[in-house]
């Protein structure tokens, strides 16, 4: 696949706006980790003193811009880190073509500078994946990982809604009932949470519909209080379901 852009002959600041000291690290991985595909792990890096991160700060200024690239499955991203978390992801590089993109645009990039990070800043790394039942659980282990030098950074876990449940409702055989069904319990929902903060999700695939004509599932997604308080005659209340808390965490493996 190739993108085509408009040039603009504009030099480019990969660091731009961003105002360092020194809780900040830099940290450049590969996105193909753990795929059968290149992980890129002859260009990896970290940079976590200021004066490193102030001069790369300076020399990333790109100047040739890019009008097309080809899309790279092995491509290679730099992470502007605070206190063990993403500030931003700055940019994407394409290491085969030699391209980086920035705010702007698609720039040429010499990828012999991700070499000499490599061998000035070395990073092995590892990923883990995990999971909390609570979030009560997920800020106390946050809170005690802050402090650990292994750690690199971490993903805040997504909290659209604390969780969900399935309600079981009459339908007629004409497909237009489940939708009818949804909206009917739409308007239930509001009554009790007028801010709109839930969603009614109709599963047309689900085994359940699909073999059944005279009732219909559906599922909410919204807070505990408001599924404590939801009951309707002739609908089916399943049990509470909390929404996996999961976290995605890059810690430092020193080989």
């Amino acid at each position: 696949m190739v993108f085509f852009f408009i040039v603009d002959p504009k030099a480019s600041k990969f660091f731009k706006d961003v105002v360092f000291d020194d809780s900040y690290t830099i940290i450049g991985l590969g996105q193909g980790f753990g795929k059968s595909v290149d992980s890129l792990e002859r260009f990896w890096f970290i940079l976590e003193n200021r004066a490193d991160i102030k001069k790369l700060k300076r020399d990333w200024v790109f100047t040739r811009p890019i009008r097309h690239v080809q899309y790279e499955k092995m491509n290679f991203d730099v992470f502007v880190v605070k206190d063990k978390r993403v500030v931003t992801h700055r940019g994407v590089i394409y290491p085969q073509q030699g391209a980086v993109t920035v705010a702007s645009g698609w720039f040429f990039f010499d990828t012999t500078k991700l070499i000499h990070l490599h061998e000035e800043h070395p990073l092995h790394y590892i990923k883990k994946i995990i999971r909390f039942d609570t979030y009560i659980q997920y800020a106390a282990y946050g809170n005690s990982v802050l402090h650990d030098p292994t750690l690199l950074f971490f993903y805040e876990p997504s909290l659209g809604f604390e969780g969900s449940f399935e309600i079981l409702t009459h339908r007629t055989p004409e497909p237009v009932s489940m939708v009818n069904a949804q909206e009917a319990i739409n308007k239930e929902m509001e009554v009790l949470d007028p801010s709109t903060h839930f969603q009614v999700i109709l599963p047309l695939t689900d085994s359940f519909n699909r073999a059944n004509t005279d009732r219909v599932k559906l599922i909410v997604e919204c807070s505990k209080a408001v599924y404590t308080k939801y009951e309707h005659e002739g609908r089916e209340k399943g049990p509470w379901q909390p929404t996996p808390i999961e976290i995605i965490s890059y810690w430092r493996d020193d080989k």
